[in-house]
């Protein structure tokens, strides 16, 4: 209906019979019951693929020139000025249903100091978007559902008196629909300098001049359905103050004339004929936040609003600023309603709470279950029916108190906005796992669908992690972002290895950084990953459009300052593989395989199969962190490049090997010393893994061993937390713990052993032949220098086979028949090789028979 103000996307990943992934959005306008202040309405859908099927017809148009863009919905024309860029340049309402945009339905007016307004710290510093040159211009969609706008102008920072405001804008239009949804995101990401500034300024909002008559009336949403109406006069403004106080102000008069907790978000101004609503979402959450009339019909979105400033727990600044620190965007959302006078007040309080909480499109969790491609670790999900048979609509916020900084819950706030505010000021805080916003899989309840994309905003809009188009290749040298070490202020440049040295000038008095980036060390960015498949947030991609360049750094290895530990090399290398999963970007695949063998095979120990390759010592809980990002690499190229597979799957046999003779789920073990690993419940970020490997290879011992750390714990030790058994959707971990105790493979036996293998030297290579055995449907070549040993040995004049090269072939096993493979290696004293294969149900045969040439 008409108070539903966008159409629902719906994103996953689909498998194809040739194992490529494709992200499919699937649009299509709901008919669902407004969401009110009491409970939203539900509708049910069935989706039927029938390859072609005929495209409904629409009055969603859109044509592009040098000068303008023209959108038409229907009932709704716009125009975008690419040359001035004031966002909506011109507006018309077809009120009298005609088909033609005449200009006495006109709505909107064009102006100079339409859109964007941002007045920064200095007198005389108003920066109008409509003046920027080199706004870049995209048109994302153009549908028959939907038309989406963006455009973008970079920060430009030269010196403090000199700060330059970037932008990035989405306008979104609906087929049939008299409303524009229009997201703005404030950036600060200079690129033109190695070192930036804080970009301090007093105000940041969105006008448009309306084209009404008379002296208007203003309706207001005070919240529990009661709607606050005045004459315009001299102007009025909602001011969301704070997240439990708002003001209704009279500007003439500069008095107060309502006030309240949580107002809805919307201010209207409509005279006899016609009407514009205005709305921003997550009004009190975001606070502060105010839209204004004012006595000119200047109608006022205030994102950053004059009358407020920063909130640095417990109180405001003294400066009356705000401030983004350098790298931060942060981005809202904004609704404008072009209606005739006929449009009610309950319409416009419904409007509003359901474009806080927009139709969510949920379906069964045996739908996930079945598809496998929406989270990591191959998608899986262990259960096909949902957690709870409660029907929970919206998240349940906490109360905190405002006065401490203490609290690790939700504090509301634009700058704190669903963060884990404890790590806001401090990302290398001790204790904890990774979050997961996969809730809404398990449970089917939108609550924890917008609990997911809440937590994506905040860590969007809160850290200073992000450089509006950077570019590897063409930034790298110049800016070299480093990944920022334990604990650090920046991403920016280390200078000398001073982790402070990162701001141009030092901050002004009474402000200081806010929030810090997350270091690789506590690289948690595994829910964002999670929130961009549940809710298709643009903005998300975005962002892992610049975490896949910025990453490229630790690819190539090119950071001098880079993180040595097991745990920062993980979290690095998996938000590098979320960016590819997300953008599709193939050169980041390829950078991993290279990382793979260029850096993590030469580092891992020949003999205990761990990472750190003089001692052997090392932290399960971090060796899981790395083994998932390989898994989750495996899952990528798996039958696209059994080579990489291969180079990924050894160094996780390895790991797989040492955690199950040595570490036993424990803290550190050094074998050299005859240490004995002690399981610790820390460690259960392995558990997963393990059970992957286990389900992979068909190896029972290493089931037996997760199960003893599960319920027992081994050498006396410490046993898993009992939680990890049962996945529920909110945890990092379990689902595949879950899934290999509750299922039991339907075929467990491997391929016979190949019993024939034999080497012969051809020149400057080395040809392979064996007999394929029964049941084989792929092969895993190892080879070396030295005999294979296919049980862990210690032994230096053996290789242990996780340790040796691996060979992923291109070869089809045909049962009985001899296979070829031709190996080219390096200059070799002796060369020795051996093969596994596998079975359709990825069960692992035992080693072949080593086969030397010397």
């Amino acid at each position: 209906g008409n108070t539903v103000p966008a159409q629902f996307d719906v994103l996953n990943r689909w498998w194809y019979k040739d194992n490529s992934v494709r992200h499919v959005t699937v649009h299509f306008q709901p008919t669902v019951d407004a969401f009110s202040s009491k409970r939203g309405g539900t509708a049910t859908y069935f989706l039927r693929d029938d390859s072609t099927g005929p495209v409904a017809d629409t009055p969603l148009a859109v044509k592009e020139t040098k000068q303008i863009i023209d959108v038409v919905t229907g009932p709704l024309r716009f125009t975008v000025d690419k040359k001035h860029f004031n966002l909506l340049n011109d507006v018309w309402l077809d009120r009298n249903k005609n088909g033609r945009f005449d200009e006495p339905e006109k709505i909107i007016v064009s102006a100079q100091d339409n859109g964007g307004v941002f007045i920064g710290r200095l007198p005389d510093d108003t920066q109008l978007d409509s003046s920027r040159p080199a706004v870049k211009f995209e048109i994302e969609e153009a549908g028959p559902m939907r038309v989406v706008i963006r455009a973008e102008a970079v920060t430009e920072y030269f010196k403090p008196s000199k700060h330059t405001h970037g932008f990035a804008v989405r306008i979104y239009a609906y087929a049939g629909k008299p409303y524009v949804k229009i997201d703005y995101q404030l950036q600060n990401s200079a690129k033109n300098k190695v070192f930036s500034w804080p970009l301090y300024f007093e105000e940041m909002s969105l006008y448009f001049k309306l084209n009404l008559h008379e002296n208007p009336v203003v309706r207001v949403g005070l919240g529990d359905d009661v709607v606050y109406q005045h004459k315009r006069n001299g102007g009025l403004t909602l001011a969301q103050e704070f997240s439990n106080k708002f003001v209704v102000y009279d500007q003439q008069e500069n008095r107060a004339l309502r006030n309240g907790s949580k107002a809805d978000g919307f201010l209207d101004v409509s005279d006899s004929e016609k009407g514009v609503a205005a709305f921003i979402r997550n009004f009190w959450q975001m606070w502060p936040n105010g839209l204004e009339i004012d006595r000119e019909n200047k109608l006022q979105l205030q994102l950053f609003p004059s009358w407020s400033s920063q909130w640095r727990t417990p109180r405001f600044t003294s400066t009356g600023l705000y401030w983004l620190q350098d790298m931060q965007h942060v981005y809202k959302e904004t609704l404008l309603l072009f209606h005739a006078a006929d449009v009610d007040d309950d319409e416009l309080v419904k409007l509003a709470a359901t474009f806080q909480y927009h139709p969510v499109a949920t379906i069964p969790t045996a739908w996930y279950q079945q598809t496998q491609a929406t989270l990591d670790m191959g998608g899986l999900i262990p259960i096909n029916r949902k957690v709870s048979e409660k029907d929970l609509r919206i998240p349940t916020y906490k109360k905190l108190d405002y006065n401490t900084n203490k609290s690790t819950q939700y504090k509301f706030g634009w700058n704190q906005f669903y963060l884990d505010v404890n790590r806001k000021w401090g990302a290398s805080q001790g204790g904890g796992w990774p979050y997961s916003v996969a809730g809404v899989i398990a449970t089917e309840n939108p609550a924890d669908y917008y609990a997911a994309e809440q937590f994506a905003i905040g860590e969007l809009n809160v850290r200073p992690q992000w450089l509006a188009q950077y570019n590897f290749d063409r930034d790298w040298e110049r800016l070299q972002l480093t990944e920022n070490p334990y604990a650090g202020w920046s991403w920016r440049k280390i200078k000398g290895g001073n982790y402070k040295r990162h701001f141009d000038a030092p901050f002004l008095e009474g402000t200081g950084p806010d929030a810090r980036p997350r270091d690789d060390e506590h690289g948690w960015f595994y829910h964002m990953e999670e929130a961009y498949y549940i809710t298709a947030n643009p903005w998300i991609k975005d962002w892992y459009r610049f975490v896949g360049e910025f990453r490229k750094t630790k690819l190539n290895q090119l950071d001098p300052f880079w993180n040595k530990t097991t745990r920062g090399v993980a979290h690095g290398l998996a938000h590098a593989l979320q960016a590819y999963k997300v953008t599709g970007d193939l050169t980041i695949i390829t950078g991993f395989q290279g990382y793979i063998n260029k850096w993590l095979r030469t580092e891992i120990n020949p003999l205990y199969g761990n990472r750190y390759a003089k001692a052997g010592n090392d932290r399960a809980s971090w060796v899981g962190y790395l083994s998932r990002a390989l898994i989750n690499f495996m899952e990528e190229v798996k039958g696209k490049n059994w080579q990489a597979y291969s180079e990924a799957f050894n160094v996780l046999s390895g790991f797989m090997e040492w955690n199950y003779l040595y570490a036993q789920f424990g803290k550190r073990t050094v074998p050299v010393r005859g240490e004995i690993g002690v399981s610790k419940t820390n460690a259960q970020n392995l558990a997963d893994p393990q059970a992957w490997y286990y389900w992979h290879t068909g190896r029972k011992k290493y089931l037996d061993h997760l199960n003893r750390y599960i319920d027992e714990g081994i050498n006396g030790g410490q046993k898993a937390y009992p939680a990890i058994k049962t996945w529920r959707g909110n945890r990092f971990q379990g689902r595949w713990v879950q899934f290999v105790r509750e299922n039991k493979k339907l075929d467990g036996t491997p391929p016979a052993p190949i019993t024939d293998l034999q080497i012969a030297k051809k020149r400057s290579h080395f040809e392979l032949a064996w007999t394929a055995p029964q049941d084989a449907v792929r092969y895993h070549v190892v080879w070396g220098n030295k005999p294979i040993a296919a049980e862990a040995t210690s032994d230096e004049t053996y290789l242990n086979w996780w340790a040796a090269n691996p060979v992923g072939p291109n070869l089809t096993p045909k049962a009985g028949a001899r296979q070829n493979l031709t190996i080219n290696p390096k200059a070799t004293s002796q060369f020795c090789a051996a093969i596994f294969s596998f079975d359709t149900g990825e069960n692992m045969s035992a080693m072949s028979n080593t086969a030397c040439y010397k």
